[in-house]
């Protein structure tokens, strides 16, 4: 351990971030209510505090004086001060690469004169150059602007100015979002609600398996293996393979979880003070999060991130044989442009995105990074895009796409009709009766039909397994791939369920009825049958009996989805089959 802390400490001092090993080995993240944060978290920075003297000179000193430990144990606390140092050396290599940056006609990237037309200001305290203005004179006070090594040598800061359009995409990259407490509180806790959700509901272990299935192509049969695929990815990344790192420099993003801010839910501002007065409540909720930390990176860091890379080494080799003697640089940006949609992680940052507006569909959508990746594979199949850090969609990049999508649906819906030739018991005539069942269902208005036609019947398992009632249940194949035509065939419906989870909370207030249509029930009936849903027959619901059975809903569905299931089942609202399925992440559905 001292020897990583050692020479992660000399490529600080190399960089110039740091001024002494000695420091920074001692260097410890305390408990500042937050503010500790605030490195990790910056969106850019050249300076890091780690380049100042250290405070305690021992952990026991700090702990004499009242203050406790954010990060405990030698192996956290090198991973927080490695990525913050990392980040740091990484921005200054940035800043210093386009310093030194010129257009074709001479023009430079950034200037520090205000006074050059077409140009305007980089708005970020931390996005600035230090310029030599001479010695320091003896008694003389100096501004806040100006900074006095210890040889006497005078920088004053400096602002920096970019052409119009690459100054307002640097703006959007770096702003900082500032927040009323109300705003703080609803994307608090709409954050914390849908990161439970998403991370329980299996939906994006799921969905990236889907997407390397179906629309990763030409794939070898050892590559058909995903758990193979996604460690031979992993593999790929921490060897820093030379196809990864064309990638990644091309806008290919990896260990990316954009669904949700996760500086919002790591403090609870009303929580967390109560806690610190429960200490064996505090330990339990820290294991908790500790815990929900774990299974994120696991999901987005290992498992999302490794699937990702290796589809990109596979799109890449096959676009290396469709366009020979093509620039090398052209293909990973056109393939990594694909891959980010395909498995989301959307580059925001080449993209021009503000955080302000990525904050807005955050609060709006439950996984507003998926839901955008969908839509955009979608238009880019048309020759739409309006990306201004990838370019216009050429012909190339629009084939690539169409083929995407050829295969994606060829593949999803031959293995649809395939299992459902299967769960007809391999007759003919009963496939099709199921067909023409599902096309009902499909056309129908109301209810959960959705696009029934393009689901798989499971009903012949749900009776093998026990189930007894009439009712028809179904799971979708090809999951995410059918949004093209779910956008088109029922778009109030599709808007309905992509809306996050306070937003959900809205509409049902206003409807009177859960996400599938279900009327919630009234207080006589919560007594009855312990259910808050129903198909009520009753569509006005015009009292407010209902209210309670609403309460309790929402209660329940931001719980973890196995537990909602469990609650759903024990109720009677669904049946243990769906339970069982759902708590997989199968997506069953039930038609009555």
């Amino acid at each position: 351990m001292e020897q990583l802390y050692a020479e992660l400490g000399q490529t600080a001092v190399d960089a110039d971030v740091i001024h002494n090993t000695l420091d920074h080995y001692a260097g410890r993240v305390w408990d500042r209510r937050g503010k500790e944060a605030a490195p990790i978290l910056r969106r850019f920075g050249t300076t890091t505090h780690h380049a100042k003297h250290r405070v305690f000179d021992t952990i026991v000193e700090g702990y004499a004086k009242g203050h406790k430990l954010k990060i405990k144990g030698a192996t956290n606390n090198l991973h927080i001060v490695t990525e913050e140092l990392v980040k740091t050396m990484a921005d200054k290599a940035f800043l210093k690469a386009m310093l030194g940056f010129k257009d074709v006609d001479g023009n430079p990237l950034l200037t520090t004169h205000a006074h050059l037309e077409g140009y305007e200001e980089i708005n970020h305290p931390n996005f600035v150059t230090w310029k030599w203005i001479g010695k320091a004179e003896e008694g003389e006070v100096y501004g806040k602007n100006v900074f006095i090594t210890e040889e006497g040598d005078l920088f004053e800061k400096q602002s920096l100015f970019a052409p119009t359009e690459q100054a307002k995409n640097l703006n959007n990259m770096l702003e900082a979002v500032k927040l009323k407490d109300w705003q703080k509180f609803l994307l608090h806790w709409n954050a914390v609600f849908k990161r439970t959700i998403l991370t329980t509901s299996l939906f994006h272990h799921c969905a990236f398996m889907r997407s390397y299935y179906l629309g990763t192509n030409h794939k070898t049969w050892k590559e058909m293996n995903v758990f193979r695929a996604y460690k031979e990815g992993m593999k790929a990344i921490d060897a820093l393979q030379p196809e990864v790192l064309l990638g990644v420099r091309n806008g290919l993003t990896l260990g990316v979880q954009q669904e949700w801010a996760e500086s919002l839910v790591d403090h609870d501002p009303v929580l967390d003070p109560v806690l610190e007065k429960i200490k064996p409540a505090k330990e339990v909720v820290d294991r908790i999060r500790a815990l929900r930390v774990w299974w994120t990176d696991k999901l987005f860091g290992v498992f999302g991130a490794g699937l990702k890379a290796k589809a990109f080494l596979i799109e890449y080799r096959n676009e290396l044989k469709r366009r020979p003697g093509a620039d090398p640089n052209d293909i990973a940006r056109d393939v990594a442009n694909m891959v980010n949609d395909d498995f989301g992680g959307l580059h925001l940052q080449r993209m021009g995105r503000s955080k302000g507006m990525q904050a807005v569909l955050r609060f709006l959508l439950l996984a507003p990074d998926w839901t955008e990746s969908n839509v955009r594979t979608m238009i880019k199949m048309v020759g739409v895009s309006t990306d201004k850090g990838y370019g216009k969609i050429n012909q190339a990049q629009k084939k690539m796409f169409q083929r995407f999508w050829l295969n994606a649906l060829t593949k999803g819906l031959g293995a649809t009709v395939l299992l459902n030739f299967m769960t007809a018991g391999g007759d003919p005539e009963e496939l099709l009766e199921n067909y023409k069942r599902m096309w009902r269902e499909t056309v129908r208005k109301g209810g959960i039909g959705g696009l029934r036609i393009l689901d798989v019947d499971i009903t012949s398992l749900y009776r093998l397994m026990g189930g007894k009632s009439s009712r028809r249940k179904y799971f979708s194949l090809i999951g995410h791939f059918r949004d093209p035509i779910k956008f088109m065939a029922v778009p109030l419906k599709s808007v309905r369920h992509k809306s996050s989870v306070l937003i959900g909370m809205l509409i049902e207030l206003m409807t009177k009825a859960d996400w599938a249509g279900r009327r919630f029930t009234t207080f006589g009936e919560l007594v009855k049958t312990k259910k808050t849903v129903d198909w009520h027959p009753d569509p006005s619901h015009v009292d407010f009996e209902w209210v309670p059975s609403y309460v309790i809903s929402q209660l329940v569905g931001v719980m973890p989805i196995q537990i909602q299931n469990l609650l759903a089942a024990i109720s009677g609202e669904q049946e243990w089959f769906e339970s069982v399925g759902n708590s997989l992440g199968l997506g069953v559905r039930t038609t009555y």
